[in-house]
């Protein structure tokens, strides 16, 4: 596929994401002031995309909105995983218990991807929204995951990883003793990645499109510190107690 190619299949998932974000109609000026992208770009995408029917154009307001079609588009795709229910629940007792966001992702090759976000109502908070993605090197999620991997596949990912997750976790060598550390236990807790935050994962006895599943509760740094066994001590109470007899997969 061109470059160009690529780059307009990006532009329209970003102008997708913008509309996600406001859920409200928006002029083509609050979509160049969301996007940066050139006005000519812009016009273009606009264009294409109200003449596919993606998006709808009031001539009077000349503001554009998402059509059902949208919509329609992922309305066969389920619930991440068949023990959803279950899941839910545990998410949502866990956030009531933590009071921090929780949340719920799979590895997407080097990238840690969010299938669903419970948020805090703290005002300084972890935010997490369904579907979006960070290097596995930059997550508590993505360490736990890491650290079940051999060596090897943990260096490959290391080196496709950007370099500034790079620069976070140290060299290779340091970050595979750390994988080390995190491999003889229960759980991984990281602090400061992301900066002034902290955030405690396990595992889950479930799979999505059979890949491992893992449950993160993330917040303010000095929230969460002193507060990691406790948190840790919920969720192996939550997980067994909802957990399903013969865990199936997504």
């Amino acid at each position: 596929m061109a470059p160009e190619s690529v780059k307009s299949a990006q532009r329209v998932i970003e102008m997708l994401r913008v509309f996600a974000r406001y859920r409200t109609p928006l002029s083509q000026a609050e979509l160049l002031d969301a996007t940066h992208y050139p006005q000519s770009s812009m016009t273009a995408l606009l264009k294409t995309l109200t003449a596919n029917g993606l998006l709808h154009y009031n001539s009077y307001t000349r503001q554009y909105f998402p059509t059902m079609l949208v919509k329609d588009l992922g309305s066969w795709i389920e619930d991440p995983t068949p023990e959803a229910a279950w899941i839910t629940r545990l998410m949502t007792e866990l956030r009531a218990f933590s009071g921090e966001t929780v949340a719920l992702g799979v590895q997407n090759d080097t990238i840690m991807m969010y299938l669903r976000s419970f948020e805090s109502d703290h005002i300084v908070r972890y935010n997490v929204r369904p579907g979006e993605q960070r290097a596995l090197l930059d997550t508590s999620m993505g360490w736990l995951l890491l650290s079940r991997m051999d060596p090897r596949s943990v260096e490959q990912i290391y080196r496709r990883s950007p370099l500034e997750s790079r620069q976070h976790v140290g060299s290779l060598e340091d970050f595979l003793a750390e994988m080390e550390k995190v491999r003889g236990q229960d759980y991984c807790y990281v602090a400061n990645i992301p900066p002034k935050a902290g955030t405690v994962s396990m595992l889950l006895p479930a799979s999505f499109n059979r890949a491992p599943i893992v449950i993160g509760v993330g917040g303010f740094i000095d929230r969460m510190e002193g507060r990691v066994d406790e948190i840790l001590a919920e969720m192996r109470r939550l997980i067994t107690l909802y957990r399903p007899d013969e865990p199936g997969e997504g």
